[in-house]
């Protein structure tokens, strides 16, 4: 699956525009993604609840911004 894909997956299945969608990091076996505001953020975790990829089912979760650690470089 590469990020266009996914983009396509996420705002096709939920109807939230792919400008809502920000920064994508794309694992093996989970994606996480940014988006711009929490009205499309419900939408997408709300659609994406019952839905299915590839026959397989997709699990999805609101996480909340982490402040950055000034002590990494």
């Amino acid at each position: 699956l590469d990020k266009g894909s996914f983009i396509k997956f996420v705002c096709g299945t939920s109807s939230v525009d792919s400008a809502a969608v920000g920064q994508i990091v794309m694992q093996n076996t989970r994606s996480f993604f940014s988006v711009e505001d929490s009205k499309s953020a419900s939408m997408i975790v709300d659609k994406l609840k019952d839905a299915s990829f590839k026959g397989r089912r997709v699990r999805v979760e609101l996480t909340e911004d982490r402040p950055e650690r000034s002590d990494r470089y």
